[in-house]
């Protein structure tokens, strides 16, 4: 494909690493979510508060998971994303179900993660985007954790893409993904 091959778009098409996935796994299913709202389940919620714990976990090392969940359900709380909005509006004894699973997973990583030096370089929640055909396409993902630094064409860097779910075939997908838009920004 070249570029005059997409003269006719008009926005850029954007290529997201959920998206790929989906469209991926099943087509019919994708386009049916399509036409469907966004609603939030306490596992994808319990998901979100989990990965800003873990993040948080990288900035403040000691910190219990306990704390570091607390002050992710308080963080997002204050938001206006859909998070935040279900954490306002959820019942206490939804949002403790929420707190509990990720205190689990939280604590999970923290025992079985080595401690981050800051040589290492650590960095949280980082967006990537690589353009192509004139910027007619557009390739955007936010990679959980980075450790390392690429060195010419010695693949210094790790990526690493954190679950709170069952294991999927399509997570090495993510990765690859991810990798390439590293490795093109």
């Amino acid at each position: 494909m070249c570029s005059s091959d997409l003269a006719w778009v008009e926005q850029p098409l954007k290529v997201s690493k959920h998206g790929l996935g989906a469209v991926h796994g099943c087509e019919a299913h994708y386009l049916d979510e399509l036409d469907r709202p966004f609603e939030p389940r306490p596992a994808v919620v319990r998901g979100t508060v989990a990965h800003k714990a873990v993040e948080l976990s990288v900035h403040l090392p000691g910190s219990s998971p306990g704390r570091l969940v607390d002050a992710a359900v308080e963080r997002l709380g204050a938001g206006n994303d859909w998070a935040g909005q279900w954490l306002t509006e959820a019942d206490e004894f939804d949002r403790a179900e929420v707190r509990a699973s990720a205190c689990d997973s939280v604590t999970k990583f923290v025992e079985s993660f080595p401690p981050l030096r800051t040589g290492w370089r650590p960095v949280t929640e980082s967006r990537l985007t690589w353009e192509a055909h004139d910027g007619k396409v557009r390739l955007n993902g936010k990679v959980d954790l980075t450790v390392g630094g690429a060195d010419g064409l010695r693949a210094g860097k790790v990526i690493i893409d954190l679950k709170t779910g069952r294991p999927s075939p399509g997570h090495h997908e993510d990765l690859r993904f991810y990798a390439l838009l590293d490795r093109k920004s």
